[in-house]
């Protein structure tokens, strides 16, 4: 999973933003010390964008920039005096920006839909039943052999320690449903890795399905009675946090919207 990138800092530039991890992201914008990074669930509807199609396409998505051709390691076309690059291997990203004076390095963790369960989801068995059962096996996305989504959550963790990640980065989809059997689980082992992170919900992460109530309202709800601890004090809607100069933005869009207030915050300005 860690790619150190290299060859391509000697052909590419020696400043690079490496995205050492699994799903989301997407750099928008010029500032004056640096870059806005861009973590959500899924991007805006009006991009007409998907998920599964990021890595294709999120590099040059609100940056105004046009993707190269060649996504393995191509220059982007630059903005003034600002000159861009990327790379993609495998599982990393690696964004070359002159504004950024020096390497970052975050892990993006997403989509693990972890389903646990114990006596006290007895309540809501009724709405998780399908999701329970939905995930709990798959194949490893580079060795293809048999894995569950408890041991990739772990081994994404691993992965950020071993790279002395600046971010563990959260985008969402961590759970399959909120119950507290999950949460207790993740809870202890963001605890256990002592590791900096940002965390944005998902739809699954607060969804029970045929559960009675708008998606709006749904996620306000389990937010406050379950998913609150992984958001560390910080609005659960948008957040960000500044890493050697490139302002890391965390936004909710689990609804499929992005509401006014989100829109407006302070946390988009210069």
């Amino acid at each position: 999973m860690k790619y150190d990138g290299s060859a391509n800092r000697k052909k590419l530039g020696d400043r690079p933003l490496q995205t050492n991890g699994f799903v989301v992201g997407s750099m928008r914008g010029k500032r004056e010390a640096g870059i806005v990074f861009f973590f959500s669930e899924r991007l805006p509807i009006a991009c007409g964008m998907r998920r599964r199609r990021f890595l294709s396409t999120a590099i040059g998505l609100s940056a105004g920039l046009s993707l190269p051709r060649n996504s393995m390691g191509a220059p982007l076309p630059t903005s003034g005096t600002m000159a861009r690059s990327f790379s993609l291997t495998d599982n990393t990203v690696m964004i070359h920006c002159e504004a950024v004076g020096e390497p970052v390095n975050i892990t993006m963790l997403a989509d693990t839909h972890l389903h646990l369960q114990d006596a006290r989801e007895k309540p809501f068995i009724q709405y998780s039943k399908r999701m329970a059962g939905a995930y709990n096996e798959t194949r490893h996305a580079s060795t293809r052999q048999p894995t569950t989504p408890l041991a990739c959550f772990v081994e994404g963790i691993a992965a950020a320690r071993k790279s002395n990640a600046d971010l563990l980065a959260l985008p969402g989809d961590l759970l399959s449903f909120p119950s507290e059997a999950n949460m207790d689980w993740v809870l202890a082992r963001l605890k256990e890795a002592d590791l900096p992170y940002l965390y944005t919900a998902g739809n699954h992460d607060w969804h029970y399905e045929g559960m009675e109530g708008t998606s709006q309202e749904l996620r306000d709800a389990w937010i406050q009675k379950r998913l609150l601890p992984l958001y560390q004090g910080e609005n659960p809607l948008i957040t960000s946090r500044d890493i050697k100069g490139v302002r890391i933005v965390f936004l909710d869009n689990s609804t499929y919207e992005i509401s006014p207030d989100q829109n407006s915050s302070p946390r988009f300005a210069n």
